[in-house]
C-alpha cells in the first residue's frame, strides 16, 4: 500500500472519531494550545500530553499522518505508562491504537504508521540500536534530569544528525538552562510557552515555624536559653526582621538534622486540613520523601492523628500498578488524601487534586562502585530545579501552595541543577551500548558529550569489560560483547545468563536477575513484616537463598507447577505486578535467545524446585557464583558474617539470613551476596548460601598451591583434597567460557561441542552435589534426582575419528 494511501485512511479515520467537549475544552485551556515552546515550559504546561498529538494531527491534517512516528522518553516507568494511557484516551482510542509504550519487560506497540511511543531512554536506546526507519520525531522530555541514559541518548541523537539523519529532535523540560543544548546541538531553536495561569504560594521552613510557634522534637535550648527567656521567644522580633531569632535558630537545628522532621510533617497536614475546610475548599496533599522507609515512618506519625479525616497513600516504584493508581483516585468527601512519595511524582506524573505539596526539599541518592559490587544510599538536598519541578505538582486545577522544609537562605545556598549522573556512574553498561551502536572509541565518544568524564572512569569499565571477554586486548567489541548488548541485563549478569543456556537454566537465571535490577517489591503491604517473613520462610523451601525466592514466587502466581502447595494465605502476599513483570522479562530473553542461537540450543527447561533434591537449583547456585565473585562473605564462630576485605556486615531486611537467622544449620558458611549497600554497618542484598564447590568451580579468580594437598583461593579460602581434582574442577570454569565464546561466534554448538557440553554438565552437576568438610562438619552428598547422561564411550570413538 502506498504512503498516501496509509494517510488517506489516517485522515479518514480520525475525522469520524466522536470527540467530548468537555475534554477537547480542558485540552485547549493548557498553555501549549496559545503559544510555540521551547526546551524549557513551565510545569503544568501540557507539554508531555500535547506537543506530540499537535504534531500527529498537523501532520494527519495535512494527509501525511503515515510518515508520522514519533518517539518520547520518559525517566520513570510510571510516567511513561500513565502519559500513554492518557493521551489514547485523549485520542478516544485504546492503547495499541496510534499510541503504545515500552518500558523494560512490558511494552504495547502502537500502529506502524501515525503513531506516538512512550518509552523509558534505556528502552528507547535499545530500540534505536536497530536503526532509525520509520522514526520522523524524537521527543526528549523532562531533559533537565541528566540521568546517564538521557545523556548517552543525547549524544548519539548528535552524532546521528552530524552524519546527515533527517530526524527531528525536540528536548522539553520544566527548568533546563537553554543555553548548555544550544551550545551541545548546534543551531538549536528556542521556543517558549507559559505555564498555567494558577498562582503557587511558597512557604518556608522558618516562616512556618514562627507562624504556628513550633517546637520540634529536635529542639535542643540554646546555652543562654534561661537567662535570655525574653530575646529566644516568638514574641520578640530584632531589626524589624519578619523572623524571630527563636525562630532561625529552630529553622538551622532542623535543617543541620538528619533526620525528616515528621512532627513538622503532621502538624502542617492539621493545618492545612484545617484551612482547606474552614475555606470550603478541597483537595489533596503531595509530601515528597526521600525513600520507602521514611515513607514508612511518615505513616507512623499520622497514627498519632485521627485517621477518620485523612486517607494515607503511598506512592513508590515498589509498589504494584493497583496501588500506585490509588494516588489517582478521589478521595471520599469527609477525608483529605495525603500522597507520600519519592521523586516518582517530581515529573511527567500528574494527580490533578493536588493543591499543598510539602517538600522535605531531600532525596534518597545511589551511589554504584564502578565494578556493581557495592553501593551506597546517601541522603541529599536536591537542586532547586527539582524543588521547583515539585512545586509545580501544586495548582494543576486551581491556587496551590508549596511548603518547603528549609529556609530560603539555605535553599539558596544550594545547586541550581544536579549534577549529572554520568560523572559518577559504572560505565560498563554504557560502553556496551556504545561498541553495540558501533559509535567508535568508548573514550572518544564519552568526551565530546555534555560533560567532561574522568578517564579513569572510562578505563576501569573497559577494564572490567575485558575480564568478562565482552572486550578484546584492544578493548574492541568481542562476538560476546554482541551478544550481552542485547540482553537487559548488567554485562556481567547477561553474561551469567548466556552461560545458563550450556546447563538449560537460562529462563530462570533471567528471573532472577530481572527482578535483582528492578526496585519492585515481590509483596503486597509491605508494612506487614510478619506476613511477609512468613513467605519468605515458605517460598525459600529447603534453600538459604534469596535467588529462590522470586522464582518461586512466580511459580507459585502462575499456577505452571502442580508440585507447589495451595496456600491461598501466600498468594495474597505476592504483587501480581511484579511476578507478571518476570514472566514477561523470561518470555522476552528467551525470545531474544532464540532469535540469536540456533535449534540445537534448549534454552527452556522450565522451573526449579526448593527441594534439596533439585539439581538445577544447586546448577542455579553455582553459577551465581560466576555472576557474583569476588562478592564472598564468610560466617564465622558467631554466626555473623565477614566480607572479603574483613568487615562484619549482615543481610538487609527481609533477606531469607535475615529470616532465618536463628535457624541457619551451618550447612555451609559461604554466603555469596550481589551488592554491599554500605551504611553505620554495611549489608549484603541478594544473598546465597552456596556450597564451597562452587566457589572453587566457579569463583576461583587466585589460586596459589601452599603445601602438599592444599590450595589458597582469592587470598583468603583454604582448600584441601586431591591436587589433580582441584586443578580439574577450577580449569572447568575456562572450558565453560570457551563453549560460550563459540556459541556467539557462530550461533551455534558443533556436536564435538555439544557432546563437550553434555560431558562438562556431567561434570558439574556432580561438583556441586559433592558432599565436602567445613571446619570438620561434614557435609554429606545431596541426594538429587539424576545427572546428565553421558554416552563416555561413543564420544572417545568420535573424537578419535577428528
Amino acid at each position: 500500500m502506498e504512503m498516501s494511501e496509509i494517510s488517506r485512511i489516517l485522515q479518514d479515520v480520525e475525522s469520524k472519531k466522536n470527540k467530548n467537549e468537555g475534554m477537547e475544552k480542558s485540552r485547549r485551556k493548557l498553555p501549549v494550545y496559545e503559544k510555540k515552546m521551547r526546551s524549557s515550559n513551565p510545569t503544568g504546561s501540557g507539554k508531555s500530553t500535547q506537543v506530540a498529538q499537535i504534531l500527529l494531527k498537523h501532520y494527519i491534517t495535512q494527509g501525511r499522518g503515515g510518515k508520522f512516528n514519533c518517539i518520547i522518553t520518559q525517566p520513570r516507568r510510571l510516567s511513561a505508562i500513565s502519559l500513554a494511557k492518557r493521551v489514547a484516551q485523549e485520542r478516544y482510542e485504546k492503547l495499541g491504537d496510534s499510541v503504545g509504550y515500552c518500558v523494560r519487560f512490558d511494552k504495547v506497540d502502537p500502529r506502524p504508521f501515525g503513531s506516538i511511543l512512550f518509552g523509558t531512554v534505556g528502552t528507547i536506546l535499545k530500540k534505536l540500536s536497530s536503526g532509525f526507519r520509520g522514526v520522523s520525531h524524537i521527543i526528549v522530555d523532562e531533559v533537565h534530569e541528566r540521568s546517564l541514559e538521557t545523556d548517552l541518548l543525547l549524544m548519539f541523537l548528535k552524532k546521528m544528525l552530524l552524519n546527515g539523519c533527517k530526524i527531528k529532535i525536540i528536548l522539553m523540560s520544566a527548568t533546563v538552562e537553554t543555553h548548555e543544548f544550544e551550545n551541545f546541538f548546534e543551531k538549536i531553536k528556542v521556543l517558549e510557552i507559559e505555564g498555567r495561569s494558577y498562582n503557587i504560594n511558597e512557604t518556608y521552613l522558618d516562616e512556618i515555624i514562627q507562624h504556628f510557634e513550633i517546637i520540634p522534637r529536635c529542639f535542643v535550648p540554646p546555652q543562654d536559653y534561661d537567662e535570655r527567656r525574653d530575646f529566644w521567644s516568638f514574641n520578640n522580633r530584632l531589626d524589624d526582621s519578619s523572623i524571630f531569632p527563636l525562630a532561625v535558630y529552630i529553622a538551622e537545628l532542623v535543617e543541620e538534622n538528619k533526620e525528616i522532621p515528621y512532627d513538622i510533617i503532621r502538624y502542617c497536614v492539621v493545618k492545612i486540613r484545617e484551612c482547606l475546610v474552614e475555606g470550603g475548599r478541597t483537595g489533596s496533599i503531595l509530601i515528597f520523601l526521600p525513600g520507602w522507609k521514611e515513607i514508612l515512618r511518615c505513616m507512623k506519625e499520622f497514627n498519632l492523628i485521627s485517621n477518620e479525616h485523612y486517607l494515607v497513600i503511598p506512592l513508590h516504584s515498589k509498589l504494584s500498578s493497583k496501588e500506585q493508581g490509588k494516588v489517582f483516585e478521589k478521595s471520599p468527601a469527609d477525608k483529605t488524601k495525603i500522597i507520600l512519595s519519592t521523586n516518582i511524582a517530581e515529573s511527567s506524573v500528574t494527580i490533578d487534586d493536588v493543591v499543598y505539596v510539602i517538600d522535605t526539599c531531600k532525596q534518597k541518592k545511589q551511589k554504584i562502585s564502578q565494578n556493581r559490587n557495592k553501593c551506597s544510599y546517601k541522603i541529599n538536598w536536591i537542586s532547586r530545579d527539582r524543588m521547583d519541578q515539585r512545586k509545580g505538582r501544586a495548582g494543576r486545577t486551581q491556587d496551590g501552595h508549596c511548603v518547603r522544609l528549609l529556609t530560603k537562605k539555605f535553599m539558596s545556598s544550594l545547586a541550581q541543577h544536579p549534577e549529572p549522573e554520568i560523572k559518577s556512574s559504572p560505565l560498563d553498561g554504557s560502553i556496551l551500548t556504545i561498541k553495540g551502536l558501533r559509535l567508535g572509541d568508548s573514550k572518544e565518544f564519552l568526551q565530546n558529550g555534555m560533560e567532561k568524564i574522568d578517564p579513569k572512569n572510562i578505563d576501569e569499565a573497559e577494564i572490567y569489560l575485558q575480564e568478562i571477554g565482552a572486550l578484546d586486548e584492544n578493548r574492541n567489541l568481542t562476538y560476546l560483547c554482541q551478544a550481552l548488548e542485547k540482553l537487559s541485563f548488567s554485562p556481567k549478569n547477561a553474561k551469567c545468563v548466556l552461560t545458563g543456556l550450556l546447563f538449560n537454566i537460562s529462563s530462570s537465571l533471567s528471573i532472577i536477575f530481572s527482578f535483582a535490577d528492578s526496585n519492585m517489591s515481590l509483596f503486597n503491604g509491605l508494612e506487614k513484616q510478619d506476613d511477609i517473613e512468613n513467605s519468605v520462610k515458605l517460598l525459600s523451601g529447603e534453600f538459604k537463598s534469596d535467588a529462590i525466592i522470586p522464582l518461586m514466587a512466580v511459580k507459585k502466581s502462575t499456577g505452571y507447577y502442580k508440585d507447589f502447595s495451595k496456600d491461598l494465605s501466600i498468594l495474597k502476599t505476592i504483587n501480581m505486578d511484579t511476578t507478571s513483570m518476570l514472566m514477561k522479562a523470561k518470555y522476552q530473553t528467551m525470545g531474544v535467545l532464540e532469535n540469536m542461537f540456533k535449534s540445537n540450543i534448549n534454552i527452556d527447561t522450565g522451573c526449579p524446585s526448593n527441594k534439596k533434591s533439585s539439581l538445577d537449583m544447586h546448577l542455579i547456585l553455582s553459577l551465581l557464583v560466576k555472576a557474583t565473585c569476588p562478592n564472598v562473605a564468610i560466617m564465622n564462630k558467631n554466626c555473623k558474617f565477614i566480607d572479603n576485605i574483613g568487615q562484619t556486615v549482615r543481610p538487609v531486611e527481609n533477606s531469607v539470613l535475615s529470616v532465618f537467622k536463628s535457624l541457619f544449620d551451618f550447612e555451609s558458611i559461604f554466603n555469596i551476596y550481589g551488592q554491599k549497600i554500605e551504611g553505620r554497618t554495611d549489608k549484603l542484598k541478594d544473598c546465597n548460601v552456596v556450597s564451597p564447590m562452587s566457589i572453587l568451580l566457579f569463583g576461583s579468580r587466585n589460586v596459589v598451591y601452599i603445601g602438599v594437598n592444599e590450595v589458597l583461593v582469592n587470598n583468603d579460602i583454604v582448600f584441601r583434597g586431591d591436587i589433580k581434582l582441584i586443578q580439574m574442577i577450577i580449569s572447568l570454569d575456562s572450558l565453560v567460557d570457551e563453549l560460550i565464546q563459540s556459541l556467539c561466534i557462530k550461533g551455534y554448538w558443533t556436536q564435538r561441542e555439544l557432546d563437550a557440553k553434555d560431558y562438562i554438565i556431567n561434570l558439574v552437576e556432580r561438583i556441586v552435589v559433592k558432599e565436602y568438610k567445613i571446619n570438620g562438619y561434614r557435609c554429606y552428598k545431596k541426594e538429587v534426582t539424576k545427572f546428565t547422561k553421558v554416552d563416555f564411550q561413543r564420544i572417545r570413538d568420535a573424537w578419535k575419528c577428528l
